[in-house]
C-alpha cells in the first residue's frame, strides 16, 4: 500500500511541476505577445538637452532633412557614434573620393541615415561615457580575468579609440 501512495505522491509532484512550468512559460509567452503588439517605441517628446548641443558650432548641419530615396545600398538607423562610424567606414572601404582629393576610387554606396531628430542628438549627444578611458583602473580588473598580455592589449585599444573618435 505504501508503494502505491508513494507512487501517487510522486505523480502529483511531477504534475504540479509540469503545471508550474507551463504556467511560467505561458506568462512569458503572453508578455512577448504584448510586446510584439505594442509596436516600436518612439523617442520621448522632450529629451534632455546636453549643454554642448545648446551652442553647437554648426547647428545647420544637425537639421539636414531631405526626401528619403526609394532605393539605397545601406540604411543606417541612428546618427550617433555607431551610425556615424558605420557610414565613415563604408565610405572609406568603398575607396570613393569623398574628400575631393582627386585620388579617384570606386563608386561609394548609396547610404541613407535615418534619425528621429537632429543628427547626433540622441544618446551620443547626452553621454560621453564611451570616451572615458581609465587605464589604471581597467588594467587591474582585466588582468584578473584575461591575463597580463591580453589586458594590456585591451587597455591599449581603449586608449587608441580617443584619437579615432576625434577624427570621426
Amino acid at each position: 500500500m505504501g508503494g502505491v501512495i508513494s507512487s501517487i505522491q510522486s505523480s502529483i509532484t511531477a504534475i504540479t511541476s509540469v503545471i508550474r512550468t507551463i504556467s511560467t512559460l505561458n506568462a512569458k509567452y503572453q508578455a512577448l505577445l504584448q510586446r510584439i503588439e505594442t509596436g516600436p517605441f518612439t523617442p520621448v517628446d522632450n529629451p534632455t538637452e546636453s549643454y554642448w548641443m545648446r551652442d553647437a558650432p554648426f547647428p545647420e548641419i544637425g537639421d539636414v532633412i531631405g526626401e528619403i530615396p526609394e532605393e539605397a545600398d545601406v540604411v543606417v538607423v541612428g546618427s550617433g557614434i555607431t551610425g556615424a562610424a558605420a557610414v565613415k567606414t563604408l565610405y572609406e572601404l568603398s575607396g570613393d573620393d569623398v574628400n575631393g582629393d582627386g585620388d579617384g576610387g570606386k563608386k561609394a554606396p548609396r547610404i541613407v541615415v535615418l534619425e528621429a531628430r537632429q543628427l547626433c542628438s540622441g544618446a551620443t549627444a547626452r553621454n560621453g561615457g564611451h570616451i572615458k578611458c581609465t587605464p589604471h583602473e581597467e588594467f587591474s580588473r582585466l588582468r584578473k580575468t584575461l591575463g597580463e598580455e591580453r589586458a594590456r592589449k585591451v587597455v591599449r585599444m581603449q586608449m587608441r579609440h580617443l584619437d579615432v573618435l576625434k577624427k570621426l
